[in-house]
């Protein structure tokens, strides 16, 4: 508060936004200050604010400096009824930003996490943070290699941060949704590679009915994730993740149908396309594994493989190819793709790709240009 006294002092004055939360970051929600008034000779200060949930009135939060404590009564969720948020310093769930951050000088602009050079974690080049979302209500948990975790805490309720480097930003959507934060973990790559994988526990356990929503992992040069998972009230997914973008799988646990996994990815050289692949439509027996790898030395992007467990009945799968060539040409199609039981060996030769053909599966030993099924 003392801050936006001093900034609201100037001249010209500087704006700020006010974000609010309840505890755990859940609910989030912003507001504008325009004004501080004191309660006559107290420690009782009131930030006078505009809340477009409650358009024409005036709104403010309480601040008791004694105590250092602050409440505001609000609705997320314009049409729910208002209900109490209130914290004090260690629960850090008040927080200003300034306006003009916004504004960058013309030929600046913010940093991009994951924007490289065009290259898949090219030999060398580290890259510092991924970023994990979910876009539905329910929550995240994150585990490395080491067994350290940073997301939400099934067990205990709580958020923890255990994996060094890694952090959160909270959302304030304002529709009244349990929306997880945007978590951030260091990619930890050596020499350009992953050294080791990450689990990404998506769950339900604090939603009350059904919803979906998608998974997005963005690092330098790549998204992957899946899109449309539906979550039941405690329900838990996981997915295991490379942190250098050419690896996602889903291992089933019964017999059933994998969520769309997909990956994008840009590549340097001028005579290949940027690539979104998605598979959908995948049966999978328990114990068999969805997964979706990209082998950058070989330009191939692998469907089945001997590292995993080979399909053991015919797998029939929906493959959505989407390239972007340099020459600013955009496609996309679908494919039909049938995996026979045991093969050992399924992939998207994308290396060999020209511009105007279709796209080129290798199914065992065999070449297969498949016919485009309409979308």
């Amino acid at each position: 508060m003392d801050k936006l006294i001093a900034e609201f002092n100037k001249t010209p004055s500087v704006g700020y936004a006010v974000g609010i939360y309840k505890p755990g970051y859940e609910e989030g929600h912003a507001v504008t200050p325009y004004a501080i008034e004191q309660v006559g000779n107290t420690q009782i200060f009131r930030i006078v604010v505009y809340d477009n949930n409650f358009p024409g009135q005036k709104r403010y939060i309480t601040v008791d400096k004694a105590t250092n404590k602050w409440n505001y009564m609000a609705a997320a969720d314009p049409t729910q009824s208002a209900s109490l948020y209130e914290g004090d310093a260690s629960t850090k769930t008040l927080e200003i930003n300034r306006i003009s951050l916004r504004d960058m000088p013309t030929g600046q602009y913010f940093p991009c996490r994951f924007c490289s050079s065009g290259q898949i974690a090219a030999a060398g080049v580290t890259s510092t943070t991924i970023e994990v979302s979910f876009s539905g209500e329910g929550e995240i948990l994150i585990v490395d290699d080491q067994n350290r975790r940073t997301g939400y805490d099934f067990e205990q309720g709580t958020i923890v941060n255990e994996i060094p480097n890694s952090g959160s930003t909270p959302l304030k959507n304002g529709l009244g949704l349990n929306i997880p934060p945007i978590f951030q973990i260091p990619a930890a790559l050596e020499n350009g590679k992953a050294s080791g994988l990450y689990q990404v526990y998506v769950s339900g356990k604090t939603i009350d009915s059904l919803t979906n929503g998608d998974l997005s992992i963005s690092g330098a040069g790549f998204v992957m994730g899946v899109d449309a998972i539906t979550l039941d009230k405690n329900e838990l997914y996981r997915f295991d993740i490379s942190p250098d973008g050419t690896e996602i799988y889903f291992e089933a646990t019964q017999d059933t149908f994998a969520p769309s996994l997909f990956l994008a990815f840009d590549l340097t050289s001028t005579e290949l396309p940027g690539l979104v692949v998605e598979i959908n439509d995948m049966l999978l027996k328990a114990g068999e594994v969805a997964y979706l790898r990209v082998d950058e030395q070989a330009q191939r992007l692998y469907f089945v493989s001997t590292a995993e467990t080979v399909p053991l009945v015919d797998r029939n799968l929906n493959v959505t190819v989407s390239a972007l060539w340099h020459d600013g040409q955009e496609t996309s199609k679908d494919y039909n793709v049938v995996i026979p039981a045991g093969t050992k060996s399924a992939y998207l030769d994308y290396g060999n790709w020209q511009e105007g053909s279709d796209a080129s599966f290798i199914i065992g030993a065999t070449s297969v240009y498949l016919p485009l099924v309409a979308r």
